[in-house]
Formats: structure tokens, sequence, C-alpha cells
């Protein structure tokens, strides 16, 4: 299918740029097989610490282009979608080649939409260990509006967030603006960013994204997308910001059979003033033009060369049911760690970073978590002092991790004040509002918790 095709060749090409921090290839293979989904800032941080290590060049540029494939498949699927009730997928397992075995759970929300997803690893003692969460917080609409990650404590028995994915939109549901910000001593702190461009047909042309330097947003790397008249993706062309300008750097040409199922993506990479053939990636379908073979290959100046080849399988009812990911060397294909694709008739997505994937499928709606997780009830408490002379204390629950909002208004219903506005994670809470500082007078306020579907408003007076 042409669609998943496409997707299949585009996640993130920021991968192939150096980051702040730099991993060993131990500690990186570590990291890989506690973490085998990749998100988009997953891969913004794996992929450009695993290109950061010092592989010889025929490695370097398989590891490279092997990222480059990964780029408008995020930006083009940023969030969860429906799925078909029906078909719901229970669990995935993974098979690293220089580790053990991993193993993602989902839950869906009543409607469908996929709320979240748990990682499991395990050990030398052969048991499940919890390792990771990602929950999705997904508005009214449909739309996710953050993706939060979080890792476990299991000194302390909870979850502590790493991660904050927030997705922002025009008013015709396009996502214009995608943001990730890291937690460093309890606070969110800018990563990068990517805003986007859109044509009348709704159709991505052009994204930026920037990394934060301290204080401001610097340049990184701008892709332009164009499409042909029937509507498929013609090219995407690739710059990176040097010193004050835009450097020509990929140029990617897709390739169609004559009922437009996508059959090849030609790389170019601009070299010495002029594009030269870098690499390709080629596609063989099975009956129902569902993808079964992706198969890349790189140029060393003389002819084609096999780098990597991923094999899909799927059920009776097209949905996947394995990938196996292989390396080319000395002639013979041999298992390796890669990016593994899943797409599925019903919309779920999900990538891992691994050599082999298995899906099982059920009728589940919940999760079962093989860890220590305690759920906390939602509460927003009375405040105390009540009534109050200018300060006063409010303490609230959160039963899980969830955007909270808390805001205090007067007795007409003007908002005087946001106390809270961020990711909390599953716990007791308290905040300190002191009236003094919005020159309020004597009377009669309300103080408004809102998280998740939980919403909870309490009265309080102040008394000067």
């Amino acid at each position: 299918m042409n669609f998943i095709a496409i997707k299949n060749i585009l996640i993130l090409f920021l991968l192939t740029f150096p980051l702040q921090v730099i991993y060993s290839q131990e500690t990186y293979k570590e990291h890989l097989f506690r973490e085998p989904f990749l998100s988009r800032s997953d891969h913004f941080v794996a992929e450009k610490n695993y290109l950061s290590l010092n592989f010889n060049q025929k490695l370097l540029q398989l590891n490279e282009i092997h990222s480059l494939i990964h780029y408008n498949n995020f930006l083009n699927s940023p969030g969860p979608t429906m799925i078909n009730s029906s078909t719901l997928i229970d669990s995935i397992l993974s098979f690293s080649t220089f580790a053990n075995k991993g193993k993602r759970t989902y839950t869906f929300d009543n409607k469908g939409n996929l709320t979240s997803c748990t990682s499991y690893y395990i050990r030398n003692n052969n048991s499940w260990e919890i390792s990771r969460r990602i929950i999705n917080l997904i508005d009214s609409s449909g739309k996710l509006i953050y993706r939060i990650h979080e890792d476990w404590d299991w000194d302390n028995d909870r979850w502590l967030i790493n991660t904050q994915e927030s997705f922002f939109y025009d008013n015709k549901g396009n996502d214009t603006l995608y943001l990730v910000q890291y937690m460093i001593d309890n606070k969110l702190k800018n990563a990068f960013r990517t805003s986007s461009t859109y044509d009348f047909y709704g159709r991505r042309i052009s994204s930026t994204t920037q990394n934060w330097n301290d204080s401001l947003w610097c340049n990184l790397i701008k892709v332009t997308l164009a499409y042909h008249p029937q509507g498929f993706q013609h090219y995407f062309f690739v710059e990176y910001w040097k010193d004050t300008n835009w450097v020509n750097d990929r140029w990617w040409l897709f390739n169609y059979n004559d009922d437009w199922v996508l059959s090849s993506v030609l790389v170019k990479k601009w070299i010495k003033g002029e594009w030269n053939d870098y690499g390709k990636v080629s596609f063989i379908y099975n009956k129902t033009e569902f993808q079964v073979i992706e198969l890349m290959q790189i140029w060393n100046n003389l002819a084609w060369i096999n780098a990597y080849k991923c094999t899909y399988s799927y059920n009776e009812n097209n949905y996947f049911k394995r990938g196996f990911f292989e390396h080319w060397q000395d002639n013979t294909w041999i298992p390796e760690d890669g990016i593994i694709h899943i797409y599925n008739p019903d919309g779920f997505v999900d990538h891992f970073w691994t050599h082999e994937v298995l899906a099982y499928y059920g009728q589940t709606t919940s999760i079962k978590e093989e860890g220590k997780f305690y759920l906390q009830e939602y509460e927003l408490s009375q405040n105390y002092p009540n009534p109050f002379n200018s300060t006063t204390r409010i303490k609230y629950a959160v039963g899980s991790t969830e955007y909270v909002v808390l805001k205090v208004f007067d007795l007409l219903g003007r908002e005087v004040v946001t106390l809270v506005n961020e990711p909390k994670q599953s716990g007791e809470y308290e905040v300190e509002f002191d009236a003094n500082k919005y020159g309020l007078t004597s009377g009669i306020y309300f103080y408004q918790l809102r998280s998740g579907e939980f919403v909870e408003t309490k009265k309080f007076v102040l008394m000067k």
C-alpha cells in the first residue's frame, strides 16, 4: 500500500546531527534495550547519539541513511488515531541481538484513542521489570495535545517524568508546532521544536527544526516537500543551518509504479557542489499491496550494495504479525537491530529499534503492569486557613499523570490567577496563594482544579 510504504521510509532526519550528551556504545545499547519504542523525541536523542560514535565510514553512511528514512513519518502522524475496538492490539514483544527481550502493552479510551503504552524488559533474573511509560493526553476532538514520557523509580515506587512532547494545531487541525522539553531539576526545559506550514489541501510543504541554546532557538534543519498533481509525494529536500545560511544536504525522490504504489526512494547527497547518489530504499509487496520487504542499499561510487533488509508478515486480516530486521555483511544477511515499523489498517502506529517484533491482539482495554504502581485518587481539599488574611494553602491530589490546571476566580467568575498549569505525576501536592500579590479586597473567591476529566471547585473567603 502506497500510504504505508511512504510512512515506512521517513521518520526523523534530525537524528544525524550531534547532540550535547554522547553515550558510549554500550550505554546506548542499554538505552535502546530498555526503551524499544521510538517516539519523535526518542529518535532525536537515540539516533543522534548513535551516529556520534566513532564508526567506520560505511557503517556511518548506513546508519545515517537509516536515520534519514524516518522524518516525514513522524511529522505526518504526530498522535494516536481511532482504533477499531474489535482488533485492539494487546501487546508487542521485541527481541534484540545484543540483549534480551522487551515488551510493550497498550491501553485505549472508550473512543478508541491510544492513551498509554508501558515498556518492560527482562533482566538476569528472567522476570519482567517495568521500565517506562508513555501517556497521551488527548482533547475532546481526539487531537493529541501532550505526550509524557516517564521512567519507573524502583527506589521510591513512583513514576518520574523525563520528557514532554507538546503538539499545537491551527484552525484547520494541522500540526503546526511540535515542542520537546526535558525534565531537569523538576522543571521542564526546552530541547527542540519543529514548526510546519501547509498548502491549501492540508499537505505539509515545509518544516523547520530548531534546538534550544540556553536563551534562544537556533536553526538546525529545514525540510521542503513537493507533491505530484495526483497528490502523491514527489520529493523532499533537506537543508541544514551553517553559520548564517541554509546549506543543501539531501534530496529524496519518490518513485511509483503505474498504479501509484511506491516502488523505491532515491537519496542524493550534496557533495562538492553537486548532487550525488547516496542511498536507495526499495519495496516489495504482497498480493494485497501490503509491504513485505523493505530493502536499503548504499552507493559506493561504483554500484549499489546491500545495507539492510526488513521483512514483514501479516495475519489473515492484514494486521501486522511479525517484523524481522537484518544487516548485509560478508555477502549474507545476518540479524541486526534496526527500526521496525508497525502500521495497521485501523490506524495503529508504532516503531521499534530491535531485531524482531511480534504483535498480539485481543479485546483488551486495560493494562496489566508487572511492576509496582499505586493509584492515587483525585481530590481537591479545602484551603487552610479559611477564612484567611492574605495567604492560605491549597492541597490537591492527582490520580495519574495528567496535565493539571489550578485557577482562582472572583465572585463574578473572572480569572484572578493560574496557580498551576503543567503536567503532574500521581501524588499529593500543595500550593500557596497570596491575595496581596493580586491586590484583592475582602470577599468570596473560588479555586478550581482541572485534571483530565476531573473538575472540582471550592469556595474560600478572604478577610482583611
